[in-house]
This record gives structure tokens, sequence and C-alpha cells, in this order.
């Protein structure tokens, strides 16, 4: 990710990286931007985690859609089941 002069992605950076990830199918800048999401304790709020559910599904990484989604829910966050209806019917 770009770091220039003190200026860092925010969770708005993020979210839109993301959406660019999945719609080109880029995995593994996806989950570089996963990455960076954590190493930077960007807040893992509903909308990002649905985008990463989605772009891994999408990707075909069903193991890591999979243990992000058991993530969630251990997190107690309600899933919109829309989303990730939505997420399979792309594979």
């Amino acid at each position: 990710m770009l770091d220039l002069e003190g200026l860092k992605p925010n969770r708005v950076t993020v979210f839109s990286g993301l959406q660019a990830c999945g719609q080109s199918n880029d995995l593994l800048f996806g989950m570089d931007v996963h990455q960076f999401i954590i190493a930077n304790d960007i807040e893992m709020d509903l909308p990002i985690c649905n985008l990463l559910i989605a772009l891994y599904a999408k990707c075909g990484s069903l193991d890591y859609a999979r243990e992000l989604l058991e993530n969630v829910r251990r997190m107690k966050l309600l899933m919109v089941p829309l989303s990730l209806g939505t997420c399979f019917l792309d594979l």
C-alpha cells in the first residue's frame, strides 16, 4: 500500500480497494489489503467483512471466506443473508 508523507489509507480507502479487487478478481492484491487492514488496526466493520468474504468466495478461496465468516460470527456481527448469497452467485 502507498504511504505518501504521512498520508495513510483509512477505512474508505481499503473499502474502495477491496471493491476494485473483487471486480477485477485480484485475489493477491485483495489479500495484501486484508493484511494491511490487520497490520494497521483498521476497524473490520460489517461492510469491510462482507467485501472480504465476497472477494475470497468470488476468487475461489472458499476456505478463507469460511474462516472470515466464522470469525465474524464469533464477533456476533449480524450478516445480511442477501450479501452472502450474491457473492456466491458470481462463482
